[in-house]
């Protein structure tokens, strides 16, 4: 098990300016740093307890023990030795309960955000920072790339998003992993390797495999950051324009439907067609789960289809009926449990 000792306090010795990196947060009633002992995370905390120091702003940090494996205590522990160095408060989250034996990975990040934000409440912090960086931007995007997702996936990781009632923040985005290691070399902070980062049975360890041979034939790290940042601007213009179409849309709404004019959608893009659907659906059901990009393209391109012919059409999309007449109302409802058990599709 690496050592605390050697320095853990000292200065960077590096060209990065933590007042710069976390400058956007400081101010904050308090950051709650996710640390997991790997280079990464440790390169945060030394950062970011500099940063501390000089801002003021207040900075915790906690380690999640899954409990998947049977060194995570130790590791766990370790982390508490250079927080208590560093001067930063530290706690140990641990996963209790039985562990899924399928998508480990999945539930286990489920599982570690929400420890962390309800620590983050207990100790005031609204602002959960983790470590991801530019190498992780890079899988990523790669693995959406690979199954399908919109210009919304498209954009990768973000800088800041809200989520769990907290601000999550990635100020290491610009950073790769090897200057991350660098950090931790210079303060003379050894780090844990993760086994499983080197496991092929994980999709992020197979992503890092196909960057690899990507960047050695030029796509590395900073064309997928121009890349997830177009993808970003993007997105925003078809919110903008998903948002510009809702305005003009006259809306009837109760808790178990809405009625909405779509004449106006005529000739729109499908993308805007099915972001207006997607947010109806969403307004109205709060599924706790986003819908199938690919389900909910084919409801729009059809419903597109049956407005320019002046059509009816009938179809079901995440638990919702939608029924467009031919004078081009659509109504929106909730799908009853006999209607789930017909198996009506959308396009039918």
């Amino acid at each position: 098990m690496p050592s605390a000792e050697g320095g853990a306090g000292s200065a960077l010795d590096i060209d990065l300016d933590p007042s710069l990196i976390f400058a956007k947060w400081t101010g904050a009633a308090g950051v709650l740093l996710a640390v997991s002992g790997g280079p990464d995370s440790l390169a945060l905390l030394l950062m970011a307890s500099i940063w501390s120091r000089d801002s003021g702003t207040l900075v915790f940090a906690a380690t999640v023990d899954h409990g998947l494996r049977p060194e995570a205590a130790e590791e766990a522990a370790y982390v508490g030795e250079i927080c208590a160095a560093l001067g930063v408060p530290h706690a140990v989250l641990t996963w209790r309960g039985p562990h899924p034996k399928t998508r480990i990975q999945e539930l286990a990040r489920e599982a570690r955000y929400r420890l962390l934000s309800e620590h983050a409440r207990k100790v005031g912090a609204n602002v959960l920072m983790t470590a991801h960086h530019a190498d992780d931007q890079a899988e990523t995007i790669l693995f959406r790339l690979l199954h399908g997702s919109g210009v919304a996936g498209l954009a990768g990781i973000r800088e800041e998003t809200q989520a769990y009632g907290l601000t999550l923040a990635r100020p290491l985005l610009h950073l790769r992993k090897p200057e991350l290691e660098q950090v931790c070399a210079d303060n003379r902070v050894p780090f844990i390797c993760d086994p499983s980062n080197t496991d092929a049975q994980y999709a992020r360890t197979r992503m890092r495999r196909l960057t690899a041979l990507l960047e050695a034939e030029g796509l590395g790290a900073e064309q997928w950051r121009r890349f997830a940042r177009r993808m970003a601007g993007a997105d925003e213009v078809l919110r903008r324009a998903v948002a510009d179409a809702r305005v003009h849309i006259r809306k009837e709404a109760s808790s178990e439907r809405v009625r909405l004019d779509v004449q106006s959608l005529k000739g729109q893009p499908v993308d805007v067609i099915a972001g207006v659907v997607d947010a109806e659906i969403t307004a109205l059901l709060m599924p706790t789960d986003s819908i199938r990009l690919d389900r909910l393209e084919r409801s729009a391109l059809a419903l597109r289809q049956a407005l320019e012919d002046g059509q009816a059409w009938k179809g079901t999309l995440a638990g919702a009926i939608l029924n467009l007449d031919r004078s081009g109302r659509l109504t929106i409802a909730k799908e009853g449990p006999r209607q789930r058990g017909r198996g009506l599709h959308a396009g039918n």
